[in-house]
């Protein structure tokens, strides 16, 4: 069976985290018996953070300083090839993967897909239940990029770049150093756009997130409740919308 390591860093926010391990959860009994998932996450609270981790099954726990980000996030990519994974997905722990784009993922990964991306995405915020979806990047520099959220990655890649996705010097800009990597090697690549390819994944924002929520460039508010219930499994849209605090 296939192995695929979901590979994050977690900050506070442990009400978030419990809606991205319930997402985690969602996928690994949609996809038993297909697809073992396993979850990597690099933690800095000590204790606390490792106990609201490891209170998940298939969640492995790194303990490691918040700064630099992408030195944080390169130890959960570490944690993850000890555990001998086929392929990496990368994503926030405030990130949602829907079944139907896991489902998108495990076709290219039957079909040897050496690295996909995701060039769109939809957003909800806790606070005033709105929804966004933003379209992706426009100016001439980073259009058609890979968004933060949603990059998976196989092992031969990971192997060739010495399973470092973060080189130094990018920690505010991750995604610019993301792409920095991949663009040293050769691989097959393929892009996903959610709303083009009717698939879904969703960024969760709160008030204590680095982004605000609000418009930015090619973005659009829409309906927060309709993105959720009709996208995502009922129990897990219900505790998104309506939070257990």
């Amino acid at each position: 069976m296939i192995r695929v390591a979901i590979a994050t860093g977690v900050w506070k926010r442990p009400e978030i985290f419990a809606m991205f391990a319930a997402g985690i959860s969602s996928l690994q009994l949609h996809f038993n018996g297909r697809l073992e998932i396993i979850c990597c996450v690099a933690g800095s609270e000590g204790y606390k953070s490792r106990q609201m981790v490891e209170a998940y099954n298939n969640f492995f726990y790194t303990e490691v300083p918040n700064h630099p980000l992408g030195q944080k996030m390169n130890a959960a990519t570490a944690l993850a090839r000890k555990l001998s994974p086929d392929y990496c997905l990368m994503i926030g722990s405030d990130d949602i993967i829907g079944i139907s784009l896991m489902e998108k993922y495990f076709e290219l990964i039957q079909r040897g897909v050496d690295y996909a991306y995701l060039t769109d995405c939809y957003f909800f915020d806790t606070r005033t239940k709105r929804g966004l979806y933003w379209g992706g990047y426009v100016r001439n520099f980073n259009r058609g990029k890979g968004a933060g959220i949603g990059r998976l990655i196989s092992k031969n890649v990971l192997d060739r770049i010495n399973w470092i996705c973060w080189p130094p010097g990018y920690d505010r800009i991750l995604d610019t150093a993301f792409d920095k990597q991949i663009e040293k090697i050769n691989c097959s690549k393929v892009e996903i756009n959610l709303k083009r390819d009717k698939v879904f994944a969703l960024d969760i924002k709160s008030s204590t997130n680095m982004t605000p929520f609000e418009l930015w460039e090619n973005s659009s508010f829409t309906d927060g409740h309709k993105i959720l219930f009709e996208n995502l499994p009922n129990h897990l849209a219900k505790l998104i919308y309506e939070p257990i605090l």
